[in-house]
């Protein structure tokens, strides 16, 4: 029984929520009731987006009570990259620090931390086109404190070949063993 008051009972949906998990629903539109239809479990859409969503992460690994190394100041250096955790892209691979993907359009969401170094900021470079992609953001890690800060390189970019890219960052301030 369904019992409305203040509703248009010519325009209506009603949701069925079957015990295995399954959700249907069925809408009237203007006094006539259309067909039962089955929505998407939330497991399925998972598993399709991760069948079509394909990834590469890659990211710096060291032993532990190994120090993060010398941060010099001056010019953009590349970051180590030395540790594939996933890669589900054909084509794709990391090297020397370097990940080359084949041409495609691309999310990234990295992060670059800098401690005590001063003012920093990382990019997303292009190695083979000698061109930057992304810059990430202007950051500061005190060096009188001795702070931790991350420059973050978020965004969008398309490779018509291809291409090997590197994270690169730049600092303020030399700082031995744990920049």
């Amino acid at each position: 029984v369904f019992v409305a008051k203040g509703f248009d009972a010519n325009n209506l949906t009603v949701t069925w929520y079957r015990s295995d998990g399954a959700t249907f629903i069925k809408t009237r539109v203007a006094g006539t009731w259309g067909a039962w239809v089955q929505q998407a479990l939330l497991s399925d859409v998972t598993s399709a987006i991760a069948a079509v969503q394909q990834i590469v992460h890659v990211r710096d690994e060291k032993a532990s009570g190994t120090n993060a190394g010398t941060f010099t100041a001056g010019s953009y250096i590349a970051r180590i990259l030395n540790t594939v955790k996933t890669n589900s892209i054909p084509g794709a691979s990391l090297s020397s620090n370097r990940i080359t993907l084949p041409a495609g359009t691309y999310e990234i969401e990295a992060s670059a931390p800098g401690f005590a170094v001063g003012s920093h900021k990382a990019i997303l470079y292009n190695v083979s086109s000698a061109a930057v992609i992304l810059v990430g953001s202007s950051e500061v890690s005190s060096n009188t404190y001795g702070t931790t800060s991350r420059s973050v390189i978020k965004g969008r970019f398309t490779l018509a070949g291809s291409h090997q890219i590197e994270i690169r960052h730049r600092c303020q301030v030399t700082f031995a063993s744990y920049g």
